[in-house]
């Protein structure tokens, strides 16, 4: 569940998947619109909030906030989230209700 993101639509229940995506479970909103997932390309490792558009043509460096941590196997432990421009957002808050762990 996202909650306090700047875009409303973005808010509200994400549905774990059960395909993996850097070695992690990822999840899509209830719209099937929005998604999070896990960027491990090129050393990267970040969680991504993101279009499933773009996860759908592979583009999992594509998103709107990003949080790093390449321990977690749920977004909930990121403790600064950015937005593209790199600037901080403390106001989102992510909770995982269920773990898949590979």
């Amino acid at each position: 569940m996202i909650s306090g993101h700047p875009i409303s639509s973005t808010n509200g229940l994400f549905a774990i998947q059960t395909y993996l995506i850097g070695n992690r479970a990822h999840y899509i909103s209830s719209n099937g619109l929005q998604g999070i997932w896990f960027n491990d390309r090129n050393g990267v490792n970040q969680w991504v909030v993101g279009n499933t558009k773009d996860l759908n043509q592979g583009r999992i460096a594509y998103g709107y906030r990003f949080g790093e941590n390449k321990n977690a196997y749920c977004p909930t432990t990121i403790q600064q989230w950015k937005d593209i421009s790199w600037i901080v957002d403390n106001k989102i808050d992510i909770k995982c209700d269920g773990k898949f762990i590979p």
